[in-house]
């Protein structure tokens, strides 16, 4: 028995076939007016005995590999053609170093790659102090740092080394007293860092502030209310002189300008501008922060993520409704929005301005649909007789601004 199908219909067919949902209850298949240059010819005869369909490979290959090599394979009978070798590329560094992202091994012409990292081989002879974490490790003789077997430091009656120091009993390391955990931190436009070990406050601040001043520069500001002397001593000036600004590791530093500290009634004022590479800023954390070096205190920026490019108006479609000698009592604006920064909370506003800048209508945070456009509508009820020139606004997250020109005509909330 043979059947005439069309080329289109031959994948389905062929699955049909395989998992017998054709031939099992005796169906028969055909299809009409089918032209020569469109079918493919498949032999069924010896279908329902189980053997495979005349068929062509080429329409069903699919690559396939494993770890030695690729080659394209038939959905439909498993033959496979064009084995070859992979083409490796490797990249990366082996490297136990904690930091270090893997060895990867990638075959530009098919899907295989793998990625490893060579194994620590610890010294487990001699623990080592990490007195910042109040931890001690077994060196790995390749990295020469710490990898994953570590423990806390320990006192002689096997409690917890604190902030009140001690004598670690099993890598011997003296801690002094007062001797507070390290990155300590706090957030906010005023607070208290504290220490994450015994809870002391070590600063407090006011008017700490992160403002955007150019495409890819930024100013942070904050007041220094008080300091623990303890920690970082009474005087002012020695205090001061402690403190910088700083970044997250693997963040961008910027180069940094017009810093200046100064000291007035007891407290301490900073300030500085910082200004970014280009080609890095507008995909980055502004993950910026004043630090006091002693335990490594910081008063982090207010803003984690500056966004510097606006959003894009994609489109501005306005409806009247229906008229009445030409006029309309409103005007609904249906606006579309993209915004190409990725790392914010992707918050975008409209709203409606006149001709001379002033607000038509108030700042309204647009609906972000699955395929990241923002959209929202506008109803307008000012008078207009005639053409006036309007604009629609939009602003991001980061308060940056875009606009596009349109134009109203003959609008009467009375008609």
């Amino acid at each position: 028995m043979k059947v005439i199908i069309k080329k289109t219909e031959a994948f389905l067919l062929s699955i049909a076939l395989l998992t017998g949902s054709l031939f099992s209850c005796g169906i028969s298949v055909s299809y009409a007016d089918v032209t020569a240059a469109n079918t493919t010819v498949v032999d069924l005869t010896e279908a329902y005995t189980g053997e495979v369909a005349e068929h062509d490979c080429r329409l069903y290959l699919a690559q396939k590999f494993d770890k030695d090599s690729h080659w394209d394979e038939c959905a439909f009978c498993g033959k496979q053609f064009n084995e070859d070798d992979h083409n490796i590329i490797e990249m990366g560094d082996p490297s136990c170093v904690w930091h270090s992202k893997g060895f990867t091994s990638y075959c530009s012409e098919c899907g295989y790659s793998t990625t490893y990292k060579n194994s620590h081989n610890y010294d487990r002879t001699t623990w080592v102090p990490f007195p910042t974490s109040k931890i001690h490790y077994y060196r790995c003789t390749q990295c020469n740092t710490f990898g994953d077997i570590t423990e806390r430091c320990t006192d002689a009656n096997g409690d917890l080394i604190g902030c009140d120091g001690g004598t670690c009993v099993v890598c011997g390391y003296e801690y002094p007293e007062n001797s507070h955990f390290y990155y300590n931190g706090a957030r906010g436009e005023s607070g208290t860092v504290k220490c994450h070990g015994c809870g002391e406050s070590l600063i407090s601040f006011v008017n700490n502030k992160t403002e955007q001043i150019a495409d890819n520069a930024v100013r942070l500001s904050v007041c220094i209310t008080w300091w623990n002397a303890e920690v970082f001593g009474s005087d002012a000036q020695t205090f001061m002189k402690q403190i910088k600004i700083t970044h997250g590791a693997g963040y961008p530093t910027g180069v940094q300008s017009n810093v200046t500290k100064e000291i007035s009634d007891g407290k301490v004022y900073l300030s500085g501008d910082v200004t970014f590479p280009y080609q890095e800023y507008s995909t980055m954390k502004a993950y910026l922060l004043w630090a006091a070096s002693k335990y490594s205190t910081y008063i982090y920026g207010t803003a984690d993520r500056i966004e510097v490019v606006p959003p894009t108006i994609q489109s501005v479609d306005i409806n009247y409704g229906t008229k009445k000698n030409g006029f309309a009592t409103k005007a609904t604006i249906t606006v579309s929005c993209t915004d190409n920064f990725i790392y914010d909370v992707n918050t975008v506003s409209i709203r409606l301005i006149d001709a001379n800048k002033n607000p038509v209508s108030n700042w309204i945070t647009c609906t972000k649909s699955s395929n990241n456009v923002f959209s929202q509508t506008i109803d307008v009820v000012t008078e207009v007789t005639g053409k006036g020139t309007y604009y629609v606004q939009a602003k991001d997250g980061g308060g940056n601004l875009t606009e596009k020109q349109i134009t109203l005509e003959n609008l009467d909330s009375k008609v």
